[in-house]
């Protein structure tokens, strides 16, 4: 996933606050607000972004009876 800095800073509702990120989801390939990609869990214990914006996301869940 590619990441890009822009001029402000997002809260996550995760409580990790992400400092001027912006991603560009692997689904619809548009550049996005940090705010709008989920978090998770890593086996190792490090937190990171998800590949997908939450719309995209959603989308899929609803497409495929998720």
């Amino acid at each position: 996933m590619k990441a890009e800095r822009v001029g402000t800073t997002v809260e996550h509702s995760a409580g990790v606050v992400l400092t001027n990120a912006r991603f560009q989801c692997t689904h619809c390939g548009q550049w996005k607000p940090a705010s709008v990609f989920g978090l998770r869990k890593m086996p190792d214990g490090k937190v990171r972004n998800q590949a997908q914006c939450q719309p995209c996301r959603t989308r899929f869940a609803k497409a495929t009876g998720g």
